[in-house]
């Protein structure tokens, strides 16, 4: 049960040819994070800070956080 984080962290990582392990290692995040993630955990709060910021983008994108009013 892949979550959209997963979804959209994988999909950054093929647009940057790179992988899930790859950006962990470059980051200094844990590696063993992307196996649980693969399975619908979320990131905590500084890993998704610290993948958003690799790629450029916002944390609500990467979360797929939707504001409703």
């Amino acid at each position: 049960m892949a979550t959209a984080f997963w979804e959209r962290f994988t999909a950054l990582c093929d647009q940057n040819r790179t992988t899930p392990n790859a950006v962990m290692l470059k980051t200094g995040l844990n590696t063993g994070n992307p196996p649980a993630w693969r399975k619908g955990r979320l990131p905590g709060t500084k890993a998704a800070k610290t993948i958003a910021e690799y790629f450029g983008v916002s944390v609500d994108y990467l979360l797929e956080i939707l504001f409703l009013l």
